[in-house]
């Protein structure tokens, strides 16, 4: 009875893990410990057009702009003397299959230690629409209204004495009220709910020391994850926020399936749409005459006859 249901369970992880990945707008990558690309999702073809096979077998670096290959294989290294554990978010550039560069984001977390996975995976998000306004900002730009409502990110700006003085559409939708309704607002008392977080922590203490910031952080009563960048000026702070609830389900679902994998005595594989290998226990492997590290990325015709 214990093993049918840890069946259906991983079944049911399953069916979660394929529908974030092929629906989300993130890109999630699986490197090797010299940072090769070992699988790519079906999103990196969407926002830089890049197949799977484009991709897999090549070193990460040659599609990062030379200025911030450092900066990568630096985070890559971090993660790896610290399995588990993600790494500071960070920002760099990226070269579309057009030949243009595009900004992103990412989050790095080893588990070369898993034998499911076998291999660093990093969660990226492109944020080249917010370096445009970034940009807008510091060269104070007279159309930045029409650039703040026309990204993906929420933005809102608050004068020293938290007033709403600035909120973008997206914002409002996230956090559930009108434009109209926040504005010369003050945070705290239109959202009781942020005070004592770490929202409530960070933003005071980037308008005392006018240095930026970025963390992410669950709000319960909104039911959402949000990265949140607070950027501090003399006369209050701009904050941008995004919804990362899909990025942070799509971690925990692979922990869980690597996991139920592990704990797996049949042979068990998990592909995704395109029929590429994501994870796999050793059973499975062994069964194909395999290793599990050479499978990830391969696809399903590959490894049957």
């Amino acid at each position: 009875m214990s093993g049918q249901w840890s069946e259906m369970a991983l079944q049911e992880s399953d069916r979660r893990f394929r529908s974030l990945i092929e629906n989300a707008t993130d890109i999630i990558v699986i490197l090797d410990d010299k940072g090769i690309f070992r699988y790519s999702s079906p999103s990196a073809e969407r926002v830089l057009g890049y197949r799977q096979e484009d991709v897999v077998g090549r070193i990460a670096s040659d599609l990062v702009h030379p200025e911030d290959i450092e900066l990568i294989m630096g985070v890559l290294y971090g993660a790896i003397q610290n399995p588990r554990v993600s790494q500071p978010v960070i920002e760099y550039r990226v070269r579309h299959r057009e030949g243009t560069w595009r900004f992103f984001e990412a989050v790095a977390t080893s588990l070369l230690d898993d034998p499911a996975i076998c291999g660093v995976v990093v969660n990226c998000h492109d944020i080249t629409d917010r370096k445009r306004v970034e940009e807008a900002l510091r060269g104070a730009n007279r159309q930045i209204g029409n650039i703040l409502e026309s990204i993906t990110d929420a933005f809102v700006s608050l004068d020293r004495e938290w007033r709403f003085m600035y909120v973008n559409q997206r914002a409002a939708q996230l956090i559930q009220r009108s434009q109209n309704d926040l504005l010369q607002q003050n945070l705290w008392e239109t959202f009781p709910e942020f005070i004592d977080t770490q929202l409530d922590q960070e933003c005071r203490n980037a308008l005392e020391s006018q240095v930026p910031v970025t963390f992410e952080e669950f709000y319960p009563f909104l039911k959402t994850w949000f990265e949140v960048r607070v950027f501090p000026a003399v006369d209050g702070l701009s904050i941008f926020f995004v919804d990362i609830t899909d990025r942070r389900h799509a971690q925990a679902e692979l922990l869980e399936m690597s996991t139920a994998l592990g704990n797996a005595v049949e042979g068990i594989a998990r592909l995704d749409v395109h029929g590429h290998y994501v994870a796999l226990n050793r059973a499975y492997a062994e069964a194909l005459g395999y290793n599990q590290a050479e499978m990830i990325g391969m696809t399903w015709n590959q490894t049957t006859y």
